[in-house]
């Protein structure tokens, strides 16, 4: 369960990401938004694994939500770029 968490999102925005370079996103802007959800979600990884808590926001919440708008802005992007 906790690693399926940890990877919910990714290949949504790994699609996304695709569907991207096929549309002509630019590659810095591309790359920018991929590396802030990568890091992001590696910090909201490492976080499930090391603390376990129900306290509300958890830090995790926090790596959640950057790698989430980031995923937004990426189909932001591509919807742009249409």
């Amino acid at each position: 369960r906790t690693f399926m968490n940890s990877i919910e999102n990714v290949p949504v925005f790994v699609l996304t990401a695709l569907v991207g370079l096929l549309v002509g996103v630019e590659s810095q802007s591309l790359f920018i938004v991929s590396s802030v959800f990568l890091v992001a979600r590696f910090i909201h990884m490492v976080l499930f694994y090391l603390i376990a808590t129900n306290t509300n926001p958890s830090p995790r919440s926090y790596f959640y939500m950057i790698g989430l708008l980031s995923q937004i802005y990426l189909i932001g992007l591509v919807g742009w770029s249409f």
